[in-house]
């Protein structure tokens, strides 16, 4: 092997880790400051706790100890990552799936407090959010995406000029938030946001 070659897998490898790190944030954000509070995520997460909440109401169904959030999310993410694979690169979807399926399975399986960890439900909101904005955004640093949104958005920008991942991404969190407010109430909806 040569030192070019390892050089390569190393910075992959950098790249990989950095991904899987800020996947880590999100989903901790998720299960440890959005969740205890009853609020809402943005974007495919959001969407997946809307599905989750309609399963819940027209099923009775609630596995215990597995959020379902998870398990949704990935299923959403599934032709999302055709999308990426055959619009926005090899290295992209790969790195891609791997956030996905960890992303996925660390939603699913990290224990949520019964309680808020911080009292003041702003403050929470704060917190969770910077969290998990921290970790998307060291995701795609890293050349990957937690999947969704990210990648629907890139999609549409480079095969459509006049979109972008901020217009997608408004659309689909005005969805979720007016939902919340509708179902819930505006409160739920401002600290969600």
């Amino acid at each position: 092997m040569t030192k070019k070659m390892k050089k390569q897998i190393y910075h992959e490898a950098g790249h990989i880790f950095q991904s899987l790190f800020g996947v880590l944030l999100f989903a901790a954000a998720y299960r440890l400051f959005i969740v205890p509070q009853g609020l809402y995520s943005g974007g495919f997460t959001g969407i997946a706790q809307l599905i989750k909440l309609f399963l819940e109401w027209a099923f009775h169904f609630d596995p215990a100890g597995v959020d379902l959030t998870g398990v949704i999310f990935w299923c959403l993410n599934v032709p999302i990552l055709l999308f990426s694979y055959r619009g926005l690169g090899r290295g992209f979807f790969l790195r891609t799936i791997l956030c996905v399926c960890v992303q996925s399975v660390l939603m699913a399986l990290i224990p949520t407090p019964k309680e808020m960890i911080l009292s003041d439900p702003l403050l929470n909101s704060i917190v969770g959010g910077a969290i998990s904005g921290f970790g998307v955004g060291t995701t795609l640093r890293a050349g990957g995406s937690g999947g969704g949104n990210d990648v629907v958005g890139m999609y549409c920008a480079k095969m459509h000029p006049g979109y972008s991942v901020g217009k997608i991404s408004n659309a689909i969190n005005a969805f979720i938030y007016v939902f919340a407010a509708v179902m819930n109430d505006i409160d739920v909806a401002a600290y969600s946001m």
